[in-house]
């Protein structure tokens, strides 16, 4: 990754940094899509710059990162955002600075604690009803996230959702797959 752009969330006194984070992040998501290869991959990552796993904190920056510049001037994240102009702040197209922490990879961490969720996914998988699905997980035991999130709202089935966001260090990679919302398909990013 060579070059990056930074979003800083502004809290207003009637509007939460939290709020502000999921209404930008949604239509950055969107944008996103717009971006996607053949192989479901986009060429824009997304880190956040003040994760804080221990409060549970996506904090109060995005920073999009990209090999190539021209893919940011397109994406143009100051007409994207300009609705929310009086909550964030849009920095200029920025050099990755040669001096970095290391490499880390932010990735969503999905739960298994929705058992209608899981049997339907089954049932259309294995080619069985749903109910006979359904008594495969009679044994199950919910699992809980407890990561920072995002909420969104899905743009195929309109339902809310929570996408959970996990961090790890990583090793230099030469991927560059990140997913529509920017998270890791295998690629690392550069952490500064």
């Amino acid at each position: 990754m060579n070059y990056y752009q930074d979003l800083t969330l502004l809290p207003g006194g009637d509007i939460g940094i939290s709020f502000i984070r999921n209404k930008v992040f949604n239509r950055i998501h969107k944008r996103l899509v717009d971006f996607k290869k053949a192989d479901g991959s986009v060429p824009i990552a997304l880190t956040f710059p003040n994760y804080a796993n221990n409060k549970k904190d996506l904090g109060n920056k995005i920073r999009l990162l990209t090999e190539d510049k021209t893919v940011l001037e397109k994406y143009d994240l100051f007409s994207l955002v300009s609705i929310f102009s009086d909550y964030v702040h849009v920095t200029n197209i920025r050099s990755v600075p040669l001096n970095i922490n290391g490499y880390v990879c932010f990735f969503r961490k999905q739960s298994n604690n929705n058992v209608e969720r899981l049997a339907k996914r089954r049932a259309k998988r294995k080619g069985i009803s749903f109910q006979e699905a359904l008594s495969d997980y009679s044994q199950f035991e919910e699992q809980f996230i407890d990561l920072p999130f995002l909420t969104l709202k899905s743009g195929s089935t309109g339902e809310t959702f929570k996408l959970f966001i996990d961090k790890k260090e990583a090793e230099m990679s030469s991927s560059t797959k990140f997913n529509t919302f920017g998270l890791s398909k295998g690629g690392a990013v550069p952490d500064f």
